[in-house]
């Protein structure tokens, strides 16, 4: 089965589609019920997307499967373009897909949203290795940090993880820093003006201090499992594939630091606020996907990668 995502096969996105349908209709057992919005912005897209998938519609559940292949597809051709892979496939669809059906949370809107911020964010700083004038990108990047930041002041993670993956992308510079922070200053200005045009300016609309509470959330063992095996997804592909790494371009190993640092700010969010771990395993999707898709393609014979595949979602489908 493996070979026909590795092979690029056009079966390969009929199954894709398969398992996007099924993300929906088999839920998650562990529910967020605090909202992951901290702010009075994220506070109002928390409350628009669960109205929205509360209803029950078919064409919802329709829209939100459509949403996970093309985040899936976003972040496959994000690999295959940067030549993040030995050649192109579309295992990093299936990783994503696979990563997300081992997330024990409920679905929200707003975490595809966050996690396609974070895509976008990392699309962009590999792109801006080989670009001569990078302003607009880096202004572009610090503007998806501050609307991250918007939604939860905890993801000022966000601003940190683009600040270092610049200075390992590019020679340091302090110029394209103030960029960079420039743009993630700009959600805020936008922001605060439309909150003082309408007379509601509160500073605790715009960015609220975190409530820390150093509590594990009550998942079942199953859950946990899960959890455990998302975390070192990352490090198996990597020590798998360790040879493969050695052998890349400059840009793509700048690219998997990125990948790299950014699963360990997922790790510090959910450190910071461990109450909160239901809400930022998420954060864990695109570098884990990312970094666990060289795994495979680094066997000759598919024997093992089809175990692994096939015990994934086995204990995907379990509650």
């Amino acid at each position: 089965m493996i070979g026909i995502f590795k092979n690029k096969n056009p079966l390969a996105l009929v199954l894709l589609g398969i398992l996007s349908s099924s993300l929906w209709w088999n839920n998650p057992a562990v529910i967020a019920t605090d909202s992951l919005g901290t702010s009075i912005w994220g506070e109002w897209l928390w409350t628009a997307s669960n109205t929205w998938i509360s209803g029950g519609l078919l064409w919802s559940k329709i829209a939100i499967s459509t949403l996970y292949f093309l985040l899936a597809f976003f972040l496959n051709n994000t690999m295959n373009e940067f030549r993040l892979m030995d050649r192109p496939s579309y295992i990093p669809a299936l990783c994503f897909m696979l990563i997300l059906m081992l997330l024990p949370q409920s679905i929200n809107l707003l975490y595809l949203l966050v996690c396609f911020l974070f895509l976008l964010s990392l699309r962009l700083l590999v792109a801006s290795y080989k670009t001569t004038n990078p302003t607009a990108l880096l202004l572009l990047i610090g503007v998806l940090s501050g609307v991250l930041i918007l939604i939860n002041s905890i993801f000022l993670l966000a601003y940190l993880w683009a600040t270092f993956s610049l200075l390992i992308m590019r020679p340091a510079s302090l110029r394209e820093w103030l960029i960079l922070s420039l743009g993630s200053i700009a959600p805020f200005y936008v922001a605060a003006s439309y909150l003082y045009l309408t007379d509601n300016f509160e500073v605790s609309k715009l960015i609220t201090g975190l409530q820390l509470e150093f509590r594990l959330p009550d998942m079942n063992t199953i859950s946990w499992i899960k959890t455990g095996i998302v975390l070192i997804s990352a490090w198996l592909g990597l020590f798998v594939a360790n040879s493969f790494l050695n052998k890349m371009m400059i840009q793509g190993r700048k690219a998997y630091l990125t990948m790299i640092l950014l699963y360990f700010i997922a790790l510090l969010a959910c450190l910071i606020q461990p109450n909160q771990i239901e809400h930022y395993l998420f954060l864990f999707l695109p570098p884990c996907a990312m970094l666990l898709s060289p795994f495979f393609t680094s066997f000759k014979r598919n024997y093992l990668p089809n175990l692994i595949l096939f015990a994934i979602l086995i204990l995907s489908m379990i509650r």
